[in-house]
């Protein structure tokens, strides 16, 4: 998972404001043309636990969830994901934890991975 602020990469250890559009991407190592990351669900907790109670959900079901400031850009249709989302924290906590569960396809003719 790589996170950007336009198209530049976020260094490590950068402190985000909260006015800031952040870039998400999520992919391969390898590329293979007929490999496609699917995005299927994502969402964010105020600990490193993917499973901690108190979460914010923003993608389900390979879509942006419904007023959550979500904007897919690219989905299923490479060996990357992206997403743009708007930055957000948890009340008492200024670091947040992103997750997403993904599927790889490997796309074949007449079929697509979305």
């Amino acid at each position: 998972m790589q996170l950007f602020i336009g198209d530049s990469p976020i260094p490590q250890n950068y402190s985000v404001s909260a006015s800031d559009d952040v870039k998400i991407e999520v992919g391969l190592y390898k590329q293979k043309s007929n490999l496609k990351v699917v995005l299927t669900e994502c969402w964010a907790t105020p600990s490193s636990n993917a499973r901690d109670p108190v979460m914010f959900g923003f993608i389900n079901n390979s879509c942006p969830i419904p007023n959550t400031h979500t904007n897919v850009i690219e989905n299923g249709n490479s060996n990357k994901a992206r997403f743009k989302l708007k930055i957000f924290s948890f009340i008492n906590n200024s670091i947040v934890y992103l997750h997403c569960k993904l599927r790889v396809c490997m796309e074949s003719p007449g079929a697509t991975c979305k």
